[in-house]
């Protein structure tokens, strides 16, 4: 939770024009939520599924991403890390390579909108999180699904 609530107050501050962000550290607290942010804000799971790996999958440095794209056959759009590179993958394809996860980000929840890709169920809550609080796209979905906004009332709770 405090990695979420660092990550606002980071990216509120890079915002503003602070100087005291540190090089590299919104990339970090952005990796860190994108692996905690399915755990927090959970859906049923399946045996065997790691939730976080249908948004953002890091692989060790020696791994090659046709490998990894072998591995990952039918999931929704997400993004791979192999080294300092951010790989967002939709349909098992590499539609672009970043060296931001922040812009890899950005690119995979446009993927989904661009092909009209309907969310993962295994990340659908953690979507909707991104959509509504960090995108500001607010619809039914986002309002009325379970468990959001309790969980956004706690972050909240966290900031202040």
């Amino acid at each position: 939770m405090m990695c979420l609530v660092q990550l606002s107050s980071i990216a509120l501050d890079s915002e503003q024009g602070s100087e005291h962000v540190p090089s590299g550290m919104i990339d970090i607290c952005v990796c860190a939520a994108l692996e905690v942010l399915p755990y927090l804000i959970p859906v049923r799971k399946k045996k065997g599924v790691i939730p976080s790996h249908f948004l953002y999958y890091p692989q060790e440095d020696s791994v090659s991403l046709d490998a990894v794209l072998k591995e990952t056959v039918n999931r929704p759009p997400f993004i791979i890390q192999i080294e300092d590179s951010f790989h967002v993958i939709v349909d098992n394809q590499v539609l672009v390579t970043s060296n931001s996860v922040s812009e890899a980000l950005l690119n995979v929840f446009s993927s989904y909108y661009v092909f009209c890709i309907e969310y993962s169920k295994q990340v659908l809550k953690s979507l909707l999180f991104l959509q509504s609080e960090v995108f500001g796209l607010k619809d039914d979905c986002s309002i009325n699904c379970p468990g959001l906004p309790l969980f956004v009332n706690t972050l909240n709770a966290v900031k202040l």
